[in-house]
């Protein structure tokens, strides 16, 4: 395992090595959850994707930034869609 800051200091260093190694690192992290590996590599796709078009750091950033916040209004709009059929449930009861 890298300390921190080791994984900044090798991308400087050596670029081809820092991208064998955060692949590494993401595959190990995928493989030790409990059957979210395919989402993950979905999600991790994706984020990669989007790294690669967005040109600059900040644009990266700003993209990223947008895909969290589709994520999160999906997960609110499901929420809400979860309470109201618990509510619904209940009130059969």
């Amino acid at each position: 395992m890298l300390s921190e800051g080791a994984l900044e200091q090798l991308a400087v260093r050596d670029p081809a090595a820092f991208v064998h190694e955060r692949r590494r690192l993401l595959s190990d992290f995928m493989r030790r959850t409990d059957g979210s590996t395919e989402l993950l590599a979905d999600m991790q796709q994706t984020i990669d994707q989007t790294i690669a078009l967005s040109g600059t750091p900040m644009r990266s950033l700003n993209h990223l930034a947008g895909l969290i916040d589709e994520r999160l209004l999906i997960i609110a709009r499901l929420s809400r869609e979860l309470a109201a059929e618990i509510n619904n449930q209940e009130k059969k009861e």
